[in-house]
């Protein structure tokens, strides 16, 4: 072979396999044998001459259907899949990685939306008077759907050996809040090694335009996410007790609910007290 050419592989997952994992397989093409010139890659892009193919970059999307629809955009529905019989999927493909300016070997996967929910840190909201609760301490805590669906470990086992973070949380605060939420929980990735996907559909135009334009997440909006449920749940508690005791018992009479305990409100339907 003549000096300054190499032979890669395209992906291995004819056979049902991909980077040594049992996968099913979506339009997969035969294990190929090709040569390129070296410091250019497959699409005519600048690579890095010591391109190294099994670098690896995992993608979270906020819910699985996303994971899917940017592993089918990006690798033109030629991609495989781990773990089918639950919701929380895996898709491999390979792809250019920007970043790392060479061809990397990309997971795609999800979490269910939040990861972590808002509670007082123990007990904190019982002692002491009504206005005693807007000092009380919070604390994170993993969501129930999370914790039934295993998000926290499936997350940490999909990041082993990955050397990038792609994010593709939805692209408001919420999602930029989540954003952290998986970061909290995957520590091992440095911010330079970090990168986040801003994308308004998941449509190939727009999910291809978002990986040749990565950005980074926004600490500011994700803090914005956290003041509002503090506020949510601490400004619920109040009403709700307030509510309870000025009401109640009335409420028992006039709705014949001799068993209820609490009469409870959020925020959100403050308004429809006035």
């Amino acid at each position: 072979m003549p000096f300054g050419y190499r032979t890669v592989y395209s992906m291995s997952i004819a056979e049902g396999r991909f980077d040594g994992y049992p996968c099913s397989q979506h339009g997969a093409p035969a294990l190929t044998r090709v040569t390129r010139a070296s410091g250019h890659s497959m699409d005519g892009r600048r690579e890095d001459a010591n391109d190294d193919p099994e670098s690896r970059v995992l993608c979270i999307a906020e819910k699985p259907s996303v994971a899917r629809a940017v592993a089918v955009a990006l690798s033109g529905g030629k991609h495989c899949t781990r773990g089918t019989h639950g919701p929380l999927q895996t898709h491999m493909l390979y792809s250019y990685f920007a970043p790392a300016r060479r061809r990397c070997s990309i997971a795609v996967t999800s979490v269910v939306g939040h990861v972590f929910s808002l509670d007082f840190l123990a007990g904190a909201e019982k002692r002491g008077d009504l206005s005693s609760i807007f000092a009380a301490k919070t604390h994170k805590v993993v969501e129930e759907t999370s914790e039934r669906l295993g998000v926290v470990e499936h997350l940490r086992q999909q990041a082993q050996g990955c050397d990038w973070l792609c994010l593709w949380l939805d692209c408001d605060r919420e999602g930029e809040n989540i954003c952290f939420e998986v970061l909290s929980l995957l520590p091992q990735f440095s911010a330079e090694r970090v990168w986040r996907a801003k994308f308004s559909a998941v449509t190939e135009r727009e999910v291809r335009g978002a990986w040749a334009g990565l950005g980074k997440p926004n600490a500011n909006e994700s803090a914005a996410v956290d003041a509002r449920q503090e506020l949510d749940l601490k400004v619920g508690v109040v009403f709700t007790r307030m509510l309870t005791r000025a009401l109640r018992d009335a409420a028992r009479r006039r709705f014949a609910l001799p068993s209820l305990r609490l009469l409870s409100f959020g925020p959100c339907q403050t308004p429809t007290l006035w």
